[in-house]
């Protein structure tokens, strides 16, 4: 499985050995993330200076989709300004929100937005899957590279 979270949950796609590339379908994302009907769940994140929490919720049952959506929604966010004032590299995060618009073909309002979290990320943007927090019960640590 691919996701880069630059790009939006219907870009997902499943990455093969040979480099090959199919589009995640509609099915596949709404398939039931857990066995069990699970309705809330908290995920973190955490890159120094920041640690973000996603909460993911379905009053019927969370799917596949939810997650990535949910993930997905918190790294598309602008950066606040204590956001900004903490990022240890502006010349790097300049560098990604740059690379980001290009590859997105962002209009002119888009740009205007200005950097994003995803942009914070420095290019350690494809999900690495979720694990349980051994801290905290119920609580995923979300893991990108």
């Amino acid at each position: 499985l691919r996701f880069d979270v630059i790009f939006p949950v219907d870009q997902i796609c499943y990455q093969y050995s040979n480099n090959a590339r199919e589009r995640l379908a509609d099915e596949d994302l709404d398939e039931p993330a857990f066995s069990e009907p699970i309705t809330k769940m908290r995920i973190t994140f955490e890159q120094r200076p920041f640690n973000w929490t996603i909460d993911v919720d379905n009053s019927h049952r969370i799917r596949c989709r939810d997650i990535f959506e949910a993930i997905y929604s918190s790294f598309n966010q602008q950066l606040t300004l204590g956001e900004l004032w903490r990022l240890p590299d502006r010349r790097a995060c300049e560098d990604a929100f740059r690379i980001r618009t290009l590859v997105l073909k962002s209009s002119q309002m888009e740009r205007s937005l200005g950097w994003k979290r995803v942009d914070a990320l420095l290019h350690h943007t494809i999900f690495h899957g979720l694990t349980m927090n051994p801290d905290s019960e119920g609580e995923w640590v979300l893991n990108l590279g």
